[in-house]
């Protein structure tokens, strides 16, 4: 049970644990601030960013409740109409040229057949609905009951980009875009998810209690209850809680002899631990990729072993084609090799995704994973040259997915790459994430949010952040200890003597 105190603002469970939203409206008395040292939950910070400052520097107490409270927003920033495209178009999210910061929407007739108002909630969707823009610059939305099906899925993924590039934790957005592909197979369910062209950004805007429809306040309240309950659970029970780590891996099949891609699909079935995945390639739905889906563990010696299961498996499958083509089409192909890293073809960008369930995720952890794991492992990248990157398009900091996991719950963090190319190197980055999840409250470091490491980060300007992910890799493994930080410690030494993966080179021989 609980209930909402409007003079308040607070939204109460049972004692010692609420949910307070702090508005620039209401005004935060004294008592308000002290809640901190006996309480625990979330406060959702609900103003401009000068208010939100203002709010911050009263909280002295905020390094002592740092475990027993999360912000919602305490990064928020203002932005200009041409500093928001700008930024947003550096992060690979594209923006109409009439996108604006503010509520007063400034559009003129276009060719787009869809406009989508989303209110995000971090990594998740408050609401959505589709929205009629009025001749003075306001909206009228119709409430969308499932933002997870085609199209609204889509650019709902854009929206949550969006915000966390633009640093906020809650934020209305609209957004044009052009109608999902019908003729694309429910087994590609995962590309209805990437943007399209012609899907363009066209309004931010900070949520307020006096700017945002009651239902939508409404359904905010009940996520971020929800969160605060889930935050305040972990928090009184941490000590016997069991996290779960999973993970996803796509790698690239190479012809041994002649270089050339071979899709996975022709070796390997669609699901299962060892299968294949898709991806568009000019508009067209393939399945070039090798996916490999080792089942989760609660120790990362668990999840190493499960992911060797998986690569036996592949090998089994692989092995048992090459054998029929060799009887059957003796010219096609003779041997086979295994490519990861980030970009061994092209048009092939692939990624490694880490899964955890058994933690809450919030916007303190995903910022503490984009600077102490997303960092220091983009320095084992190859340099790429002009336009051979896979980013902005993948593996922008902040790509997490909230996900259900059999009703267990948890977050996918996307962002890196395919760094499978070893038994020894898989397990230093699985103890680097592990540490950092596990930590992040003790880390302090949030350059993340600063535009000029992020566009370093996105345009592969390595020796911009090389000194400081090495001084992340150390701190982090101080604090680690035990078997992680050894390993820690291994990718360190990997790190400063310059070493770099070969994403040409076959894999298979050092795992099989």
């Amino acid at each position: 049970m609980h209930f909402v105190k409007n003079k308040e603002r607070i939204v109460k469970l049972k004692d010692p644990v609420q949910l307070r939203i702090w508005e620039e409206a209401q005004k935060t008395r004294e008592n308000d601030i002290e809640c901190l040292y006996t309480q625990q939950g979330l406060i959702w910070l609900a103003g401009r960013t000068e208010w939100i400052r203002s709010s911050l520097e009263r909280m002295a107490c905020i390094g002592q409740s740092a475990e027993r409270f999360t912000l919602i927003n305490r990064y928020g920033r203002d932005w200009t109409h041409e500093s928001m495209k700008s930024h947003l178009q550096r992060c690979g999210i594209q923006t109409s040229p009439q996108a604006v910061w503010g509520r007063k929407i400034m559009t003129k007739e276009t060719r787009y057949v869809r406009t989508v108002t989303f209110w995000v909630n971090q990594f998740d969707i408050a609401a959505c609905g589709t929205t009629l823009i009025q001749p003075n610059g306001y909206m009228q939305v119709q409430p969308v009951n499932d933002w997870q099906k085609p199209p609204y899925r889509r650019l709902g993924r854009i929206a949550i980009r969006a915000a966390y590039a633009l640093s906020w934790d809650t934020l209305q957005i609209t957004l044009q875009g052009i109608p999902h592909d019908p003729n694309v197979h429910v087994t590609a369910a995962g590309v209805l998810d990437e943007p399209q062209e012609g899907d363009v950004v066209l309004q931010c805007f900070p949520v307020s209690r006096q700017a945002t429809p009651s239902w939508v306040w409404k359904r905010y309240e009940e996520q971020l209850l929800k969160q605060a309950k889930e935050f305040a659970h972990y928090v009184q029970h941490r000590e016997h809680a069991a996290i779960k780590y999973g993970m996803d891996l796509e790698y690239v099949l190479k012809d041994a002899s002649s270089g050339s891609v071979i899709s996975a699909s022709r070796f390997l079935p669609y699901g299962g631990v060892a299968g294949c995945d898709a991806v568009r390639i000019h508009g067209r739905v393939l399945y070039p990729l090798m996916e490999l889906r080792p089942r989760p563990s609660t120790t990362l010696d668990g999840l190493l072993h499960h992911l060797h299961d998986a690569m036996l498996q592949a090998w089994k499958w692989i092995d048992a084609k090459l054998k029929d083509y060799k009887q059957h089409k003796p010219n096609y192909v003779n041997s086979v090799k295994w490519c990861g890293g980030s970009l061994p073809h092209p048009l092939l960008p692939i990624g490694g995704h880490l899964h955890v369930s058994g933690i809450p995720l919030t916007p303190e952890m995903s910022r503490a994973l984009d600077m102490y794991v997303a960092l220091p492992v983009s320095l084992l990248e190859p340099t790429a040259g002009e336009g051979t990157s896979r980013r902005p398009k993948y593996g922008m900091l902040g790509d997490i997915r909230m996900q259900e996991y059999q009703g267990e719950g948890g977050f996918e963090y996307r962002t890196l790459p395919c760094f499978a190319i070893t038994p020894e190197l898989t397990m230093e980055v699985l103890s680097l994430f592990a540490a950092a999840v596990e930590h992040y409250r003790e880390l302090s470091h949030r350059d993340s949010l600063r535009p000029a490491l992020v566009y370093s980060f996105t345009e592969g300007h390595k020796e911009q952040y090389r000194e400081l992910a090495q001084t992340l890799l150390m701190d982090i493994a101080a604090r680690a200890g035990g078997s992680k930080r050894f390993w820690i410690e291994r990718l360190h030494e990997r790190i400063k003597n310059g070493w770099t993966w070969n994403e040409s080179e076959d894999l298979s021989s050092a795992w099989l």
